[in-house]
């Protein structure tokens, strides 16, 4: 029989018996005996006191198999504080917070250790983990209630809850982890919902997670829309798990408040795994003026990720109306790299109007680059004035904006 076993048999006897609590005693060389003590706090301070990492873990993980949860409070009065001899490292924390958590989660909460780490909070994440099992949305709001500060726990609380808000099957409200999520900072929050909305796909499935978004309610916020969010959010995951879901939510709401928003979306997530694909969805859509938006985020997710093949993709299409919004992107940087190509490329147009326009594209781009060449081309190129006038002030279009990954809001 192993040690740990013949502990937890003396350690069952002895309480029994009502003789108190049983340890394991560290001995010279790290190994390790046991011994009846009867003060908890004195039985765990001896645990701790063990040298040897795997027998001091052994050891605090049989104090708290016998441990009474009735004394938890005392014991965290006598750990990690100014005046007491006993402190927890971080497995220690983790292992006493668990322990306490699965009789008392509120407790243990309003009890918390100050980490001695920095954004590490082995504590509380054990505590979250314990409470959402018992009652998720407590845990939520209590979570809620931390201090927004990263560093004082916030997102670690968030990140477990949103991890673990699932694992009840019969839990469908969405609603106070939401709220909690709403507290959190722009970029945790966008993070936090997409992995919220992954994991209800994993548990729950694409129907039921597609009635968890939809029944998100408008928001009057001006500053963050959260569903919009959602929407977006929510269809960035269909792109990696199933396409054609995705293609059906984006459609289902494209004339919603939240359409334009979705459609950028879906259109820059998929234009970073499948261009082509992409693209050709965008160019697909209803003559709008919002097709034009869509199909620029397309582009340039598609360009960011896979540059010579998109380049490539590009020159074997037409420059027709659909695609010249693309085409005078390309070639305006093109043209101040290899303006004979540029030029090349720009004679795939369909008509003389847009020729002229993909023609003043280049010759804007290669002005910035090589003034003297370009002034003397643009002496013979024949564009109309107003053009003319474009190139010598280098007038371009700024897309610095464009190359941002969109929020979920358009």
């Amino acid at each position: 029989m192993n040690s740990r076993l013949v502990f937890s048999h003396l350690a069952a006897g002895a309480l029994g018996l009502g003789l108190g609590l049983v340890v394991m005693r560290g001995l010279p060389g790290g190994g390790a005996s046991l011994a009846p003590i009867g003060d908890p706090v004195a039985a765990l301070g001896e645990a701790v006191a063990i040298e040897e990492p795997r027998a001091r873990i052994r050891a605090l993980l049989d104090f708290f198999d016998a441990a009474d949860p009735a004394g938890a409070k005392r014991l965290r009065e006598s750990v990690n504080e100014a005046d007491s001899p006993i402190f927890l490292d971080e497995t220690g924390e983790m292992l006493f917070a668990a322990w306490w958590a699965e009789q008392d989660p509120e407790a243990a909460f309003q009890n918390l250790i100050d980490p001695a780490w920095s954004n590490r909070h082995p504590w509380l994440r054990a505590v979250m983990r314990a409470w959402v099992k018992r009652s998720p949305a407590d845990a939520a709001a209590a979570a809620a209630a931390l201090p927004p500060n990263p560093n004082l726990g916030s997102v670690e609380a968030a990140r477990v809850l949103v991890d673990h808000w699932w694992d009840d099957p019969k839990n469908e409200d969405a609603a106070p982890i939401l709220a909690l999520i709403n507290t959190l900072d722009t970029r945790t929050r966008g993070a936090a919902i997409y992995r919220l909305l992954e994991h209800a796909i994993e548990m729950r499935g694409v129907e039921a997670t597609e009635r968890i978004v939809e029944a998100v309610p408008e928001s009057e916020d001006l500053t963050f829309d959260l569903r919009q969010e959602m929407f977006g959010r929510y269809v960035q995951n269909l792109v990696d798990k199933d396409i054609d879901a995705a293609v059906r939510f984006a459609s289902k709401h494209a004339r919603s408040r939240e359409g334009l928003g979705v459609m950028r979306h879906l259109a820059f997530s998929w234009g970073g795994k499948d261009g082509p694909a992409a693209m050709r969805w965008a160019m697909d859509l209803p003559d709008t003026a919002a097709r034009n938006r869509i199909l620029v985020r397309a582009w340039l997710s598609y360009r960011k990720a896979q540059p010579e093949l998109a380049a490539q993709w590009l020159a074997e299409q037409d420059a027709n109306d659909v695609l010249m919004p693309i085409f005078q992107r390309y070639l305006l940087g093109t043209g101040g790299i290899d303006p004979k190509k540029a030029l090349a490329l720009a004679e795939r147009a369909t008509t003389p109007e847009n020729r002229q326009i993909l023609l003043a594209a280049v010759g804007t781009g290669w002005m910035k680059a090589d003034p003297q060449a370009a002034t003397e081309w643009l002496e013979t190129a024949g564009l109309p004035p107003e053009l003319e006038a474009q190139v010598r002030q280098g007038t371009e279009i700024d897309d610095s904006q464009e190359l941002l990954e969109p929020n979920a809001e358009g």
